[in-house]
């Protein structure tokens, strides 16, 4: 078994930083590797932001009281289906199930902006526990 299945097969997060720091022990090649690792997580995180935010500007104005649709649901889509491709990717599958979630509540037809809302609320909850490290200051 390579060293990256038995990774694999030991870590939920296989681009965690515990991980990373066990990939060191292999010397000056598996330093590399786990350098190349944390920028790419950091690469990750700051796309990540971005994208996080762009999805709470865009459904905090969403209007009231009909279906959610138009150019900005369609941006929503796009955003909420490159989160949760790539958070998965980076081992944040809970962020990519929620983003997922988002798109297919989408992809149905005519979501609601309480359920758009509160999935992209729970999204930016998740990418701040997870992504950050840090705990939200609000529920839902």
């Amino acid at each position: 078994m390579n060293a990256y299945a038995e990774v694999q097969l030991h870590d939920a997060d296989p681009l965690s930083p515990a991980c990373a720091t066990r990939l060191t022990a292999g010397g000056p090649a598996s330093a590399a590797l786990a350098e190349r690792i944390a920028r790419a997580r950091a690469s990750f995180a700051a796309r990540a932001h971005d994208k996080v935010l762009r999805l709470a500007q865009i459904a905090a104005g969403l209007a009231p009281g009909r279906a959610a649709c138009g150019p900005e649901i369609d941006e929503i889509r796009d955003l909420a289906h490159s989160l949760a491709g790539t958070a998965g990717s980076f081992g944040f599958g809970q962020l990519s199930e929620i983003a997922g979630a988002l798109e297919d509540v989408i992809l149905s037809g005519q979501p609601t902006r309480h359920q758009v809302r509160g999935l992209v609320a729970d999204i930016a909850a998740e990418f701040l526990a997870r992504v950050t490290g840090c705990q939200p200051a609000f529920s839902r």
